[in-house]
């Protein structure tokens, strides 16, 4: 789930974030921001199917406990939920980008 590099934590996320998982997802991250007093929260969401309000809430509480949050690797999909619900204008959002 988790990579450190320096003060920056990496967390991939798959399959779909909802209402079943998105406590455990958050205790989870932040669990794991405090335990090692990151700075920065790297969140690659390529393996991501779908993100429900209870994700996006999700999100928006990790983004107000840490500061310094970039989602990644985010689907066309997902980054249009994103983008309609405000999410993007509160943290930087990458879309995946594919290379052929």
């Amino acid at each position: 789930m988790s990579n450190k590099q320096d003060d920056t934590l990496e967390i991939y996320l798959n399959g779909k974030i909802d209402k079943d998982n998105a406590d455990e997802v958050e205790e989870s991250i932040l669990a794991a921001l405090k335990e090692n007093e990151h700075k920065k929260l790297l969140v690659d969401m390529s393996d991501v199917s779908e993100v429900t309000e209870d994700g996006l809430k999700m999100l928006k509480k990790v983004g107000k406990e840490c500061k310094d949050v970039e989602l990644t690797n985010v689907t066309d999909g997902i980054y249009e939920v994103f983008e309609k619900n405000g999410l993007t204008s509160i943290m930087p959002v990458y879309q995946l980008k594919l290379e052929f």
